[in-house]
């Protein structure tokens, strides 16, 4: 069905999934960690990897799909580049990060680009008969 706003119930509903299981995985990630997850791009990268499995939980789940990127640039991602699995992930290096978030113990934003898989609820179908 359709909401008030005329978004889709599935993709907000399928968003409302994701937003939740890419936090609650993160965060477990964070607490269940035996050592502490080292402020440095291997310590990002391992973020990355936890942000990247609740997404391919995503595509597995029919809400994210391959398809053309046709949102703004995000790390190397530019509009009409093809994402392949259906999303791209992406940090700024450790380098970059300003010195106040550093001290603050912050990570680097995590971005993550992603195509929705959509639905079709029409289809035309063409029958071409010769005798």
């Amino acid at each position: 069905g359709v909401m008030a706003n005329g978004d889709f119930f599935d993709e907000r509903h399928g968003l409302d999934w994701l937003q939740n299981y890419v936090q609650t995985n993160l965060y477990n990630l964070l607490y269940t960690s035996t050592t502490k997850i080292p402020q440095t791009d291997a310590g990002v990268t391992r973020l990355m990897t936890n942000v990247e499995a609740s997404l391919d939980q995503a595509v597995n789940n029919g809400l994210i799909a391959p398809g053309v990127w046709n949102g703004g640039p995000i790390g190397q991602i530019e509009s009409g580049d093809t994402l392949t699995k259906g999303y791209y992930v992406y940090a700024d290096a450790v380098a970059n990060q300003a010195q106040s978030d550093r001290e603050a113990r912050k990570s680097p934003v995590i971005q993550a680009a992603i195509k929705l898989a959509g639905a079709i609820h029409y289809a035309d179908v063409q029958i071409n008969v010769v005798r």
